[in-house]
């Protein structure tokens, strides 16, 4: 691996330096075939990315391979699943070649907003098409070029951290390219020094079994907010629950600072409080280890004990998170709001069941909570 000194800052990054407490770098990587023997697979040399070669039904490791068609150096990325049908140097887009693991997919463990990569052409005439993802599978951007003799660059840039996998080859089968030099922007957040994961949301990954809505009280939920996002790589942040209660009053949206908010992917949730309660959809809440709630079975429920504007529900917070019977309700929040549901359902604010453990199952929760940090 060879990284750069050049610095790629967006807005995104100048935005979260100036409002958090912590230090925002951006430095652009690049994965060189050439830093590596012949044959080595390097489908994970490098931290932070992961490499594949893949088709509509099967996916393969990438590895450096000796080429008499690369733009720096001798060697590109190839695949190992063209089975003889092509050379495993190339790489193409084409219905019908199911298995031969011809497309190269690159996935970024954290949210990116450059990409390039370098394509040279095998006859006289190729083109390569370049294609960025967003978390969603959405795909959000797009480059081609044709090259003819000098290697060409495929490159994509976004205002905001959104790429979370790319995937790159020739355009069709009678275009077929190869690879080499993959750039993308690495995202590094430093707390005193020592590297530290974005995230300041979460929705928790694990809920609360047998005590249902019975939480410890705001101390509880607290301390697993701050337990799981040390998990996370964001434990020096201080952690509150995102819940409400009855007595002493309280109000979710009073304790959770001010903004702005990211989700473990690097994606901002919300800027600020009057953003956070203008509704936010299922793919911003992410668990501290970056995953959706599960659907299967279905657990999307989350504790709040408060109205769409993060206020108290009076009556609606479990007994101040102490119950977890039928005794009393709490209000739930959906985590998995699709974009077309937005004006049907609330992240904080849906419907109330009774606190325990198999009420709340009954409506698809299982005592999750939502954490912010207030630092």
């Amino acid at each position: 691996m060879r990284i750069c000194t050049t610095f790629f800052i967006t807005p995104l990054f100048l935005f979260v330096s100036l409002l958090l407490p912590f230090a925002v770098t951006a430095e652009i990587v690049t994965v060189d075939p050439d830093a590596y023997t012949d044959n080595t697979d390097i489908s994970n040399a490098v931290e932070g990315v992961t490499l594949s070669s893949i088709d509509r039904d099967s996916a393969g490791p990438v590895f450096s391979r000796t080429d008499g068609h690369s733009s720096t150096g001798t060697q590109t990325f190839g695949n190992n699943g063209t089975g003889g049908i092509v050379p495993e140097l190339l790489w193409f887009e084409g219905e019908g070649y199911d298995g031969t693991n011809s497309i190269l997919r690159v996935d970024f463990d954290l949210l990116i907003d450059f990409v390039s990569i370098d394509i040279i052409n095998q006859d006289s005439f190729d083109q390569g098409i370049l294609r960025a993802f967003d978390s969603n599978n959405t795909e959000i951007d797009s480059d081609i070029a044709t090259v003819s003799g000098t290697p060409a660059t495929l490159s994509i840039s976004v205002d905001h951290a959104n790429i979370a996998y790319i995937t790159v080859a020739g355009s069709s089968v009678q275009d077929s390219v190869h690879l080499d030099n993959l750039q993308f922007n690495k995202i590094s957040i430093f707390v005193d020094g020592f590297e530290e994961s974005i995230m300041t949301f979460f929705v928790t990954s694990t809920g609360n079994g047998a005590m249902g809505g019975n939480l410890g009280g705001l101390s509880g939920a607290d301390a697993k907010c701050q337990n799981l996002a040390t998990n996370g790589g964001a434990g020096s942040r201080t952690w509150h629950a995102y819940l409400s209660t009855d007595s002493p009053l309280v109000n979710a949206r009073d304790r959770i600072g001010s903004g702005p908010w990211f989700n473990q992917a690097g994606t901002m949730v919300a800027a600020n409080l009057t953003e956070l309660h203008n509704n936010i959809t299922g793919s911003l809440l992410l668990d501290e280890e970056g995953q959706p709630v599960p659907s299967s079975p279905l657990d999307h429920d989350i504790l709040t004990g408060s109205t769409t504007d993060g206020n108290v529900m009076s009556g609606k917070t479990c007994n101040n998170w102490t119950d977890g019977t039928d005794a009393s309700g709490g209000q739930v929040g959906h985590a998995d709001i699709a974009v077309e549901d937005l004006g049907d359902e609330s992240w904080n604010s849906q419907h109330d069941p009774q606190c325990s453990e198999s009420a709340l199952a009954s409506t698809a929760g299982t005592g999750r909570i939502y954490c912010f940090a207030i630092n």
